[in-house]
């Protein structure tokens, strides 16, 4: 560096300090002194407050000085006086980037001193005396390399801006005492005034005016609006409080003799009426605050006094208060509806109207009178009927509202006063559904967290070895816990509102369930491998991987199903909201061809509204829209979203055009251009159509899905109509057998039939004389049973269904053993001889009800043979055949059930529910094979029929399922949908009792049907089936028998 410049550096350097110091020191002396100042003038007002006179003001202002002086002459020497080498070791000490600092600046003034700088040759030329005692070559570097580090570092570190804070906390404390002190004594305040403004301001009290007149009378007469008497006030000083326009007549007497006397008020004068030259009387209007005053003058018009300034003060008449009762402060309507506003008001005088104020969607303030009152009343509630049809608003609006009233003040005129704004929102079922669905994602992000905590440990980079997962895994199983409680939560609130998507809810419903069951298996799992021995660990860990691995892949599948649910609907809102816009567009065009058949202000204004309304929705739905496309997952649909989105510019731009065409009067003009808009918005609504029914297309594994679960369909359908088939064929065999039983009956004779009916009676008429209210509960279970199982039994034998008769004899007679032996008991457990003897009379009845059923059931055993015994070969045949058939449809299901499971592997379609159905429709197929084989057909018809049941029920929830998916929108789209319970998919939540549920619990006869039902259909059978009907109905009613 070039030896001038380094000097410049360091020389700047310098500089930099010295007005750091300045700033610093000088500031720390500034505050100390002002101070000391204000600590001087503290003093010297407190002392001139209390009177001690002039010598005080001269003795502050010499100390003032002083102040002052001592304070510049400290900061000149703490900052100004300082040497250069003095600010560069302070630079120095503080920070180690200036060292050498001091030794460059001292070395720097000696070269500058010898003012001979030269080469090292010409030194070593230079007589003795006048040789530097050091190398200047060395010395110059030594400054470059000084200049070079302490240029860029900043003044700061030595004279740092803290070290001012004692003394700035300081005066601030002391500045703040000064305040409150003048603010608590009024000496020190007056005395600071006569030290500020000179001798003399402390204010010298004026001398005080004697009243001239004595005791006032008052008497106020008040606007005729207030509803308020006159009040007359005696001996009163003169001081007026009223209301403004009250006119106040005042009398009094002079303290001497008058000619004339005045009131002086605001500049102006009122004549009195004297009497008696010193009885005055006047009147005086009060129009505003202020103060009035008595004259009085002789014959010729001279003053002869003024009396003192009495005040007059104004009461303002009150601003009105009003309250909304009802509805809440925010609510939410349909645009059907209508609301009820009940109010209430208050005024000081009275409440004269009240109205409605309100805004749609941020549009112009509308108002409608609820209310008004002829004779104003200080307190008036009512209520109001808002209907919300008349205000031409749409799902989604919002109105904002609030009441006001008005008072009566006839002198300064009406005033309002108002209530709180409060809100009502116009509901929309787009919103809500909305609403819904934002819970179903903020389930499905926690679901992609919870997975990527189980991949980690398992794959990847960070995969750790199978002994180190037992609690590497743990992270996981506490999300997979915490996601599944979000599930069913999540799934508990959709299945409470009714306007949930049903396909989210038995989706989100399904995933809860089962990751719930896999969670719980696998952390039961790892608590056994944490306790167990290494080798029992070793065991365990391959279970454990395989669960953690069924879990994983739960996830993965619930994953991707969810997010293709989930593009979905956000799919079918962006159209819904296209039409939105199209139904705006549609009622535009309306208002625009109305007013070009009848123009006029009032339609203009109309359209302009509707116009600036549909601008606005466009830009909030446009918006949403935009976010809608972006947060669509596919790439493909959100390709094809955003493509449909990309012309909202245009739109817009179309709406300014008609709005700047109606503003010009061309009407035609803007129609056409509404009919463009209206093009470019059935292209969009197409196109996202379009992209609805190419989701499953434009995804490989969503058209396997598709394709899967089309053929799950078609085999259940196929499986169902054999089944049915099949239960028809079983029925007619069911029906050979019955026919020949009745047959070997008759050739046997009716007398059986007549006897086992009279052994019946009997036994009912002996149970019948048991009354069930003197007996225990326990008893009255079996007394019933027995009852109705022996009227079951006359019933099937007047059908002659041996078979139904055959099992009502045998429960009835278990139930009148059991009564019989628990009435034996509680005889023998009485202690009372009255009650023993009763529970004797009533064991007695039982004894004999007892042995007449039993021969009634073994009459009937003899009559009816096993059910092989009462085929014929030719009918055993047909048996085998038949059980031939069901074991196929068996075989059939089990394929099925393997499909279900093999889309259960892809998405969370079946609930448990589902596979419930599957299961039991196999094991019903297995039994009905098993007793065709043991030539049962009844036996067999009733484990068809229940497997034909399950079936119809998978077919009606898939039925369902579509349904639901068609009503929440996009039905079209294809997505394959979960399946749909019977109950509606309203499971209620957790899909599981969970202990809190409130249950009802029978009591003894809550079992039984209606008697009069029951009663109905014992009649029913014993009528004669129309003509070619007799089977089928003698059918029905064995069914309803067993």
């Amino acid at each position: 560096m070039d030896p001038a410049v380094s000097t410049a550096s360091l020389a700047l350097v310098i500089s930099r300090l010295r007005r750091r110091a300045w700033l610093v020191r000088g500031g720390e002396v500034a505050l100390v002194g002002g101070l000391a100042a204000l600590a001087v003038v503290a003093l010297a007002s407190l002392a001139l407050g209390f009177g001690l006179g002039d010598p005080v003001r001269g003795v502050a202002g010499f100390a003032l000085v002083a102040v002052v002086a001592a304070a510049a002459i400290v900061a000149s020497r703490r900052a100004g006086g300082r040497s250069d080498a003095a600010l560069a070791r302070e630079l120095e000490d503080r920070d180690p980037r200036a060292a050498g600092l001091t030794t460059a600046v001292e070395l720097a003034a000696a070269l500058s001193g010898s003012n001979r700088p030269g080469s090292n040759r010409q030194e070593r030329n230079r007589p003795e005396r006048d040789r530097l005692p050091f190398s200047e070559t060395l010395a110059r570097a030594h400054i470059d390399d000084a200049a070079r580090r302490t240029i860029l570092v900043g003044p700061n570190a030595a004279f740092p801006l803290r070290s001012l804070r004692p003394a700035s906390v300081a005066a601030g404390g002391g500045a703040l005492f000064f305040l409150l002190a003048l603010v608590a004594s009024p000496q020190m305040s007056t005395g600071l005034r006569a030290l500020v403004l000179g001798p003399g301001t402390q204010g010298t009290p004026a001398p005080k005016v004697s009243p001239i007149t004595g005791d006032i009378a008052l008497t106020y007469v008040y606007p005729r609006y207030t509803g308020l008497p006159p009040k007359t006030v005696q001996g009163t000083n003169g001081e007026i409080t009223a209301l403004r326009g009250t006119e106040v007549h005042l009398e009094t007497r002079a303290d001497r003799q008058v000619a004339k006397a005045w009131l002086e008020t605001g500049g102006a004068a009122t004549a009195l009426d004297v009497e008696g030259g010193r009885q005055l009387s006047g009147r005086l209007a009060v129009q505003g605050s202020g103060s009035y005053a008595f004259r009085f003058e002789d014959e010729r018009g001279r003053t002869l006094a003024t009396g003192p300034a009495i005040p007059i003060t104004v009461v303002e008449d009150g601003i009105p208060t009003i309250s909304i009762d009802a509805p809440v402060a925010q609510l939410v309507v349909t645009e059907r509806d209508s609301v009820e506003l009940r109010f209430e008001a208050e005024d000081d005088f009275g409440v004269a109207a009240v109205e409605l104020v309100y805004q749609v969607a941020g549009g112009e303030e509308q108002r409608i009178p609820v209310g008004s009152w002829s004779e104003p009343k200080p307190r008036a509630g009512g209520s109001h009927v808002w209907e919300m049809s008349t205000l031409g608003v749409r799902p989604g609006d919002a109105i904002t509202y609030y009441l006001r009233a008005k008072d009566n003040d006839a002198v300064s005129g009406p005033k309002w006063g108002q209530s709180r704004t409060q809100r009502i929102e116009i509901f929309s079922e787009a919103e809500h559904r909305r609403e819904l669905i934002a819970k179903v994602e903020e389930a499905w992000e926690k679901m992609i967290l919870v997975l990527g905590d189980r991949i980690t440990p398992r794959e990847g980079p960070r995969k750790v070895a199978p002994e180190a997962r037992v609690e590497a895994g743990q992270p996981a199983d506490d999300g997979v816990r915490e996601v599944t409680s979000t599930l069913q939560d999540v799934a508990k609130a959709l299945s409470e509102d009714e306007l949930a998507p049903q396909e989210l809810l038995a989706a989100v419903r399904n995933l809860g369930n089962t990751l719930a069951t896999k969670g719980l298996a696998t952390r039961e799992l790892r608590g056994r491998a944490r306790q167990s021995t290494p080798r029992a660990r070793d065991a365990l860990l391959p279970r454990l991987d395989a669960a953690e691995g069924d879990e994983q892949r739960e996830l993965e599948q619930g994953v991707l199903y969810l997010e293709a649910l989930l593009d979905r609907q956000r799919l079918v809102e962006l159209e819904e909201l296209s039409q939105e816009l199209a139904s705006g567009r549609r009622e535009l065009a309306n208002l625009l061809e109305q007013y070009r058949g009848a123009p006029g202000d009032e339609a203009k204004e109309a359209i302009r509204q509707e116009l600036s309304r549909l601008k606005g929705r466009m830009a909030e739905l446009m918006k949403r829209m935009s976010r809608l496309g972006k947060g669509i997952q596919d790439e493909h649909l959100n390709a094809e979203a955003m493509q449909a989105l990309s012309k909202e510019r245009d739109m817009m731009s179309q709406l300014d055009e008609v709005e700047r065409l109606m503003a010009e009067g061309k009407t035609d003009e803007a129609l056409s251009e509404l009919q463009k808009l209206g093009q470019r918005l059935d292209e969009m609504s197409r196109a996202l159509n379009d992209a609805t029914k190419g989701q499953v297309e434009n995804d490989p594994a969503m058209q396997q899905l598709a394709d899967d679960m089309e053929k799950f369909e078609k085999d259940l359908n196929e499986l169902e109509r054999d089944q049915d088939e099949l239960a028809k064929a079983t029925q007619n065999l069911k029906r050979e057998q019955a026919d020949a039983l009745r047959q070997k009956l008759g050739q046997q004779g009716g007398d059986l039939l007549g006897e086992l009916r009279a052994k019946i009676e009997q036994a009912r008429a002996h149970l019948a004389k048991i009354p069930a209210a003197r007996m225990p509960y326990r008893m009255v279970d079996d007394l019933g049973g027995a009852t109705e199982r022996l009227e079951d039994l006359q019933n099937a034998l007047a059908a002659k269904d041996f078979d139904a008769a055959q099992e009502s004899a045998a429960s009835a007679l278990a139930h009148a053993q059991s009564l019989e032996q628990e009435l034996a008991m509680a005889m023998r457990d009485r202690f009372a001889a009255s009650e023993a003897e009763a529970f004797g009379k009533l064991h007695g009845h039982a004894s004999q009800a007892t042995p007449l059923v039993r021969e009634v059931k073994e009459k009937l055993d003899q009559l009816v043979s096993s059910p092989s015994q009462r085929m014929s070969g030719e009918q055993q045949e047909r048996a085998r055949r038949l059980a031939q058939r069901q074991s196929e449809l068996g075989q059939r299901m089990e394929q099925l059930q393997g499909q279900a499971q093999k889309i259960g592997q892809q998405a969370p379609i079946f609930d448990d529910e589902a596979r419930q159905r599957m299961s039991g429709a196999g094991r019903s197929m297995a039994e009905a094979e098993s007793k065709l084989r043991g030539h049962d057909p009844g036996g067999a018809l009733a484990s068809e029929r229940s497997a034909r049941e399950h079936l119809q029920a998978l077919k009606a929830g898939m039925e369902q399922a579509k349904e639901n998916a068609s009503k929440s929108g996009g039905g079209g789209s294809g997505v394959p949908v979960p399946f749909a319970s019977g109950n509606g998919g309203k499971s209620g939540g957790r899909g599981q009792f969970d202990g809190k549920e409130k249950v009802a619990i029978p009591n003894a006869d809550q079992y039984k049907a209606p008697e009069e039902f029951r009663k109905d259909i014992l009649d029913a059978m014993k009528k004669d089936a129309p003509e070619g009907f007799q089977d089928p109905v003698r059918d029905y009613y064995q069914e309803i028998v067993k």
